[in-house]
């Protein structure tokens, strides 16, 4: 019959009628029944890994779920033939083919409350909101960078709107209220 060693550290036991082995924790090092360790899992992916650690109940960690792949769902199935609602608009959208030199972008209308257009991302555009022709340098004319917006509201969205520009054939989508 064998006895604990007296410089050994630990919780293991000494049964001569059930013999087990002993194990040594591998984070804090002391002396287990061999059966009472566990191995260290943790996250990679979607799936647990055994890292090949055996600690004791004190030492073992909980998997950090924060290293859990997250699966994305898949896109809703879309409809065929979508109807958007633009009920809440007012109108329907206006789409203006802009020629070279100037034009008129939207006639004067006292009942409209909202004008919101963006440019194509490709072409700038000189704008005057102010019912005057869009001329370059002229008061009231501004420039509109390409991809900018340009959005109008309450009485500034009324008077018309000019245009001025070199490119033609440029395609601009308007939603108006009121």
């Amino acid at each position: 019959m064998g006895t604990y060693p007296s410089h050994a550290r630990g919780h293991a036991t000494l049964d001569p009628k059930n013999p087990g082995a002993w194990a040594t924790c591998d984070r804090c090092g002391c002396r287990y029944d061999h059966r009472s360790l566990s191995w260290q899992f943790e996250w990679q992916g979607n799936q647990l890994v055994n890292l090949r650690i055996l600690v004791c109940r004190r030492c073992l960690d909980l998997a950090n779920e924060q290293l859990r792949t997250y699966s994305v769902p898949p896109d809703p199935i879309p409809i065929n033939d979508p109807r958007p609602d633009m009920s809440y608009e007012g109108q329907p959208p206006v789409s203006v083919t802009t020629v070279a030199g100037g034009g008129l972008l939207l006639a004067a209308d006292p009942n409209r409350t909202s004008v919101d257009f963006a440019l194509p991302p490709s072409f700038g555009l000189f704008i005057n909101p102010n019912g005057a022709a869009a001329v370059p340098n002229q008061p009231g004319t501004t420039f509109y960078a390409p991809g900018s917006a340009y959005t109008a509201n309450d009485a500034a969205a009324e008077p018309a709107i000019y245009y001025y520009t070199t490119i033609p054939g440029m395609v601009i989508v308007i939603q108006t209220q009121g």
